[in-house]
């Protein structure tokens, strides 16, 4: 990683290609107000580049970032949730909007990875603020979703997924997918709302079983598909007649193949590990202390 991604020269470096040489190398070239490799340790590489072959990393990045701002409008807001939802889409809104004109009035700004972090940070803020106050009016919002309307928002959600992945597939730019993916956004509040018109009470053992399977699959899919995906590029498909490389099907299903099955054999088996280690350690915090002998 540190021959082929950041260094500029061919080097002596051994073959275990330690990550932190790999920022060290990265952080020499980086582009951007925060240097590579403090940005990624302090989970700002979305204002910088993401950590070499691990591109889903700037997702996580606006996620911790996340954690940290919506406390602070917590406070500001004194701590009403529905004034910090207000507030908190005002910003992202008029942030968007001040981008947007810069970017095409202007033409200014736009090769500029800290700007492009701000403007992917502040379109995606909304999507986590409704869910913040989706969970703080849980039982009201939800009492209002009829099964009609949570149908509808799953087809809304379905038709703007399509139109999403059209654009994308056209090689739009950036901010045009992402003003495009805002469409979805109702769909999801109303889905995720309406939930309750699932019944899942009623679905069998064996159902709800492959549920909480899938529940635990989700996130080590997330965060581990693109390393195999990276792996499967680079070893198997130089492997196949050139005929068959040319097909887009036939690459999708070798990358399927080779990413798919290892990460629902080992996926739900990390995610139960850690989530233990984590309830072992909530359970450790929360041990009342020994009274003290008088």
């Amino acid at each position: 990683m540190v021959k082929q991604d950041a260094m500029p020269e061919p080097t002596d470096i051994d073959d275990s290609r330690c990550p932190i040489l790999a920022l060290d190398a990265a952080d020499a070239n980086a582009e951007g107000m925060i240097p590579f490799r403090s940005a990624t340790l302090l989970s700002l590489q979305i204002f910088t580049n993401p950590y070499p072959s691990y591109e889903v990393s700037w997702s996580l990045s606006c996620e911790m970032i996340f954690y940290a701002a919506w406390p602070a409008l917590l406070l500001m807001s004194r701590l009403e949730v529905r004034r910090s939802f207000q507030f908190g889409m005002f910003c992202s809104l008029l942030t968007l909007a001040l981008i947007l004109v810069v970017w095409s009035q202007f033409h200014k700004l736009e090769d500029r990875a800290f700007v492009d972090g701000i403007w992917t940070l502040c379109a995606l803020f909304p999507l986590w603020l409704c869910g913040a106050w989706l969970a703080e009016d849980w039982d009201a919002l939800s009492a209002k979703i009829s099964r009609r309307h949570w149908i509808s928002g799953l087809l809304t959600f379905v038709a703007a997924m399509a139109f999403l992945f059209t654009l994308r597939y056209m090689q739009y730019p950036p901010w045009s997918v992402h003003m495009a993916s805002w469409l979805a956004l109702p769909g999801v509040f109303i889905g995720v709302a309406g939930a309750r018109h699932l019944r899942m009470d009623t679905l069998s053992e064996k159902s709800q079983n492959l549920c909480r399977w899938l529940g635990l699959l989700s996130y080590p899919c997330y965060v581990l598909h693109l390393q195999l995906l990276h792996l499967a590029d680079h070893y198997l498909s130089p492997l196949l007649p050139e005929s068959w490389a040319r097909q887009p099907l036939v690459l999708v299903g070798l990358y399927l193949v080779a990413a798919l099955p290892p990460i629902a054999w080992a996926g739900p088996q990390i995610e139960r590990a850690i989530m233990a280690w984590r309830g072992r350690m909530i359970k450790t915090a929360r041990k009342p202390a020994l009274p003290v002998a008088a």
